[in-house]
């Protein structure tokens, strides 16, 4: 048996993107297999690459296959580059990757949890909490989520259950870490069984905790869990919520009960955004009113007081309303990733930046509308990266800071309408003095509307 391809035109016009992509082959994962079989097309002027998949816990960066416990479809992504423009394409090619169990059409469907299980197994029969149940903890750090766990029981139920390291009997929950990298749970993916007894296993205890609100709201709805087995992980990897604290006023009560709403639903990212003002100002200065009048608001609190480090204004950087102190916003960061949970503070600048002007309107760019919440980075450039860094210093530096070294640190950055080369410019110095901290950097994604002759990295960037 002979296989012949013939290909059309002119053979000395370069094949097209597309063309290529087309010759990519990926064979039907079949049980047991340990690789995805792909084959890539060599085309000269081409580079064709795997770009990795939309469920890296089933068929991760080096095509190495983790085995679902039922049917999972998979779409596997590949890249062509054109050598000489640098122009790219994606391709993406679905798979279906078997599963090591098969349902019974008698089998229970899987709870009606949000987001819904990645992959489910049905048994027969519920799980109820019995008397004399209890929540086991096999590793020391998983405490405080078995902790968690009984407490919101508790209230959901108003029946209280004991929480206990050691050894499991029938009827217990039990927590516990596994090392086992073959299983493809990564950082917050779990496998629960659920019986007349309820195991978990994760390799964290974000993974961990995941599971444990799986059965909160299932016992919430219905009062017991289905049985059956679930290999749960998340489709996304920032599950993300922004609250803009600076133009309205959130009690630190208030963030901790958002922080807890996110997580009952696997919502693993609070940015808080720390800082901002009045949006048009220009409704202060066409009137002739004093542009400072206007509401703005820096809600952490500051060193930086009556107009410091030269500033010409009295005007103290922390807000007068509500604020949070450096204690209380420090534990609320560190506090949340026991729920899983990473607070991504921001502080917002060169624009949405009257707080900072206020105090320092020396290094106001202008005095028209919008100019007065820009920093000057046209005239007054090393001045004003020198007064933001030393603001970001005082969470970031110390023994103990605000913002600790596992902190997504968000430097701002948008809707800067002054200079554009001076605003790339300024991007690139703050994601360079997060990242020198060994802190990750996150900016907002302003440079397809703010040109500038500076190419700003994107290396290591949350963008």
């Amino acid at each position: 048996i002979y296989e012949l391809e013939v290909y059309g035109g002119n053979p000395d016009e370069k094949m097209s993107m597309s063309d290529v992509l087309n010759g990519i082959q990926v064979e039907t994962p079949k049980t047991g297999d340990k690789k995805l079989k792909v084959t890539l097309p060599e085309v000269e002027g081409y580079t064709v690459e795997y770009n990795g998949t939309d469920f890296e816990q089933v068929i991760d960066e080096d095509l190495t296959i983790y085995q679902p416990i039922s049917d999972k479809n998979v779409k596997v992504s590949f890249k062509i580059t054109d050598n000489d423009t640098n122009d790219y394409k994606f391709k993406e090619i679905a798979v279906t990757v078997p599963g090591s169990q098969k349902n019974d059409e008698t089998a229970n469907k899987a709870p009606n949890v949000l987001p819904e299980l990645a992959e489910w197994n049905g048994g027969h029969g519920n799980y109820t909490v019995s008397k004399g149940a209890r929540i086991v903890y096999k590793d020391s750090s998983l405490q405080k989520t078995a902790e968690a766990l009984a407490n919101d029981y508790e209230d959901i139920t108003g029946k209280s259950i004991a929480v206990v390291k050691g050894e499991s009997k029938t009827g217990d929950i039990t927590l516990a870490l596994t090392k086992d990298k073959s299983l493809g749970l990564q950082d917050e993916g779990y496998l629960m069984d659920i019986d007349d007894s309820i195991n978990i296993k994760a390799e964290t205890t974000t993974g961990a905790y995941w599971a444990t609100r799986t059965i909160l709201q299932s016992i919430k709805q219905s009062g017991n869990v289905p049985c059956g087995t679930t290999r749960d992980y998340p489709l996304y990897k920032v599950r993300s919520f922004i609250l803009d604290v600076g133009r309205k006023t959130f009690t630190m009560d208030y963030l901790k009960q958002l922080t807890k709403e996110m997580s009952w639903y696997k919502m693993n990212d609070l940015q808080i955004h720390l800082n901002d003002n009045l949006i048009p100002l220009e409704d202060y200065t066409k009137h002739d009113k004093n542009v400072f009048d206007a509401y703005s608001a820096f809600r952490l609190e500051s060193d930086v007081k009556e107009g410091g480090n030269g500033g010409l204004n009295k005007a103290d950087l922390t807000a007068k309303d509500v604020w949070y102190t450096k204690e209380e916003f420090k534990n609320y960061i560190k506090e949340s990733r026991d729920y899983g949970v990473n607070i991504v503070p921001e502080i917002d600048t060169p624009a949405h930046s009257l707080a900072l002007t206020k105090v320092r309107p020396d290094l106001r760019h202008g005095t028209s509308g919008r100019q007065n919440d820009h920093l000057n980075l046209t005239t007054k450039y090393d001045e004003s990266v020198e007064f933001v860094q030393g603001i970001f210093d005082e969470y970031m530096e110390g023994q103990d800071p605000v913002f600790d070294a596992q902190t997504t640190v968000h430097v701002g950055a948008d809707e800067y309408s002054a200079d554009g080369t001076a605003y790339r410019k300024f991007c690139n110095d703050m994601l360079k003095y997060v990242q020198d901290t060994g802190r990750t950097a996150r900016i907002w994604g302003s440079l397809s509307s703010i040109k500038g002759d500076v190419e700003v990295t994107s290396k290591d960037v949350q963008m």
